[in-house]
């Protein structure tokens, strides 16, 4: 068996970055005024551009399924087919989730698989398919703008959630309908040093929300939330996962101060054990809602200077 760092150290580093750009999707997040019912922040994070017609060597997703290794992440199946030059190893977490390590196999050149992608303009650096991956029949696959992805349902709930795959790696989502996720080792991408024979890793989780239960705080009714470590990593597949997740256990949550709320406490506060949010407190700015750590009141909502005649 190849040697590889430990799911703590995946997970610390994934942690780590994965905060880093939810500081960013967070305050843009908050600031866009956007609403648990239409533009809903990670809810509905753009894809990137990962997304590609099949190559003649992408296996079909009943390909995946049926020639892959078999992963399972918190009760939800997937499936990877490694490339020929790549060992594909899968291994479970305690608390349910996955991991996915590829590897260059001995005496193969790391991340020089024979089955290379050629760029789309000769500025972009060259990707070469290292696995493809999928999840269960009928389901969708989408990558978003910080490179983790989403796999979802027919009916388009969250399924699983995908950190980017690291290092110098992507997803790109290739067939029709979209359901197969391929990664790719990228050369001179800057997304990453590659150790000699170090593998790309990408975790795996089909939870985000390990319990959510109503109280109270404050006088008034509270959500106390309680998410998976995964979903602390504050990566937009983990933004979406949580709100998906929270509001289908509990439908009178989803309203856009709550949404709000759970952002910041994603940015903020995540490593506490438990979050809570409360459907009384306030829609405020994003600069209100960090200064006031995740619990605006209504003394904080900003009120209009009273008419004068200087002002009208």
């Amino acid at each position: 068996m190849s040697s590889h760092r430990g799911p703590s150290t995946d997970r610390r580093r994934r942690v780590r970055a994965g905060r880093a750009f939810a500081l960013v999707c967070v305050l843009v997040g908050l600031a866009s005024g956007c609403t648990a019912g239409d533009a809903a922040g990670p809810t509905d994070a753009l894809p990137t551009a990962g997304t590609a017609a099949p190559a003649p060597n992408d296996p079909s997703a009943a390909d995946v399924r049926t020639r892959g290794v078999a992963l399972t992440a918190n009760g939800v199946s997937a499936a990877a087919v490694p490339d020929a030059t790549v060992t594909a190893d899968a291994s479970a977490d305690p608390d349910g989730s996955a991991h996915l390590r590829l590897v260059a196999k001995d005496g193969a050149e790391s991340g020089s698989p024979t089955t290379a992608v050629a760029s789309p303009t000769t500025s972009a650096p060259a990707a070469v398919p290292l696995a493809w991956l999928t999840g269960p029949a009928g389901s969708t696959a989408a990558v978003l703008e910080d490179g983790s992805a989403v796999i979802s349902a027919s009916d388009g709930s969250f399924l699983i959630g995908l950190s980017a795959p690291t290092p110098s790696a992507r997803f790109t989502v290739v067939g029709t309908p979209a359901a197969v996720l391929r990664i790719d080792h990228v050369t001179a991408s800057g997304l990453g040093a590659t150790a000699t024979g170090g593998p790309v890793t990408t975790w795996l989780s089909g939870s985000a929300v390990v319990a959510a239960t109503w109280g109270v705080a404050e006088g008034g009714r509270s959500l106390e939330v309680t998410p998976s470590e995964w979903a602390r990593s504050g990566t937009l597949a983990a933004q979406q996962a949580l709100w998906s997740q929270l509001v289908a256990q509990h439908p009178d949550a989803n309203s856009p101060t709550m949404h709000e709320q759970l952002l910041c406490h994603v940015l903020g506060a995540a490593g506490k054990s438990t979050w809570h949010i409360e459907p009384w407190r306030p829609q405020v700015d994003a600069l209100t809602m960090l200064r006031t750590r995740c619990n605006p009141t209504a003394a904080d909502v900003a009120t209009p200077p009273a008419p004068t005649a200087a002002n009208g």
